[in-house]
């Protein structure tokens, strides 16, 4: 998408956000496979702030945002919630899975 691409003076969105983006959802449902022989439930890809793009899993069981920034120098983020028992927030390294993540995903999906 271009700048601008929300008439409200979005930035656009760069083919490598999207390409990093990618790859992580691959390693992430790799690794539930790889641990657990389950697969994911297919996330939706929304545009995020500043040129970052939004993976979001909500179904009835929980709520999970991973935010993977424009930067492949700064941490992604993460936001979880099963609705009252846990949640998290944190941020963690696109080059390494994170455990909570692929937990959440296990337990929840």
């Amino acid at each position: 998408m271009p700048d601008n691409w929300d008439g409200e003076g979005a930035k656009a969105y760069e083919k490598a956000t999207w390409e990093r983006a990618a790859e992580f959802i691959k390693l992430l449902a790799y690794h539930v496979w790889k641990k657990n022989q389950k697969i994911i439930t297919i996330p939706r890809f929304l545009p995020g702030p500043d040129g970052s793009i939004d993976i979001h899993w909500k179904v009835p069981t929980f709520d999970l945002l991973i935010n993977i920034p424009e930067s492949p120098s700064e941490p992604a983020t993460f936001a979880a919630d099963d609705y009252g028992k846990n949640s998290a927030k944190g941020t963690f390294d696109l080059r390494k899975m994170n455990q909570m993540l692929v937990y959440w995903l296990v337990e929840f999906t």
